[in-house]
């Protein structure tokens, strides 16, 4: 991933990729995911989403994180009001405020004070280039309670028509990565719908949303 690319992105204004409402998949599956209520929730690469509002909305604390320390500012301030006084920790800049503690840093180094039961990765895996996803999914697994689950949204497109990001990402290079200790379920494949004009004019775009989730975890 290139830090400085995406450092750029946001201080040019240019994150068409950030939907100003709640994302439709979030609403429509998380449910389905069990009870929230005084668990954890991981959103990696975190942006100002407002997903994490929603997610806090139904009893989760939410832990974020971002490279970029002015969309974790922008967050606070856009969601709250107010900007919670940032401290450095294990190479971090963390923020503290309500149920959201946003880390901004590597996220390759991150590694939670607090178990993860949920993950939701909307716009993480598909911004990241193939040769850095396995260390991404290391960093998942890493961070996952026993018995935790993950959301995951990816787009799924000829590369030939389009560079990324956001990259292209298929069923087999998640079951791959996942691995043996996970079961992957697909709850929906089709054309995307509400994304930016980009995405949208790209012939032939999917989304995929899947379920992964330890092998003999019920939910």
């Amino acid at each position: 991933m290139d830090t400085q690319f995406w450092k750029t992105v946001w201080e040019e204004g240019r994150i068409n990729f950030h939907q100003p409402d709640f994302h439709p998949k979030l609403m429509e599956y998380a449910p389905t995911f069990g009870d929230f209520a005084g668990k954890t929730a991981l959103v990696p690469l975190c942006g100002k989403t407002k997903d994490m509002v929603w997610l806090a909305d139904r009893g989760l604390t939410v832990v974020g994180v971002e490279f970029v320390e002015s969309a974790v500012r922008a967050f606070f301030e856009e969601t709250v009001s107010e900007v919670p006084h940032g401290v450095s920790e294990n190479g971090f800049a963390v923020y503290r405020g309500g149920d959201f503690q946003l880390f901004s840093g590597d996220f390759f180094e991150f590694n939670s004070n607090c178990p993860i039961d949920f993950v939701y990765d909307r716009a993480a895996m598909v911004a990241l280039p193939p040769e850095m996803r396995l260390r991404y999914v290391d960093t998942i697994k890493r961070n996952l309670a026993p018995g935790g689950q993950i959301l995951l949204l990816t787009f799924e497109y000829n590369p030939l028509v389009m560079d990324g990001p956001p990259f292209t990402v298929e069923q087999d290079e998640i079951e791959r990565l996942y691995g043996p200790d996970f079961s992957i379920e697909v709850l929906e494949r089709g054309p995307i719908t509400g994304e930016n004009p980009r995405l949208m004019a790209v012939p032939g775009m999917r989304q995929a949303v899947y379920r992964v989730s330890p092998k003999g975890a019920g939910y």
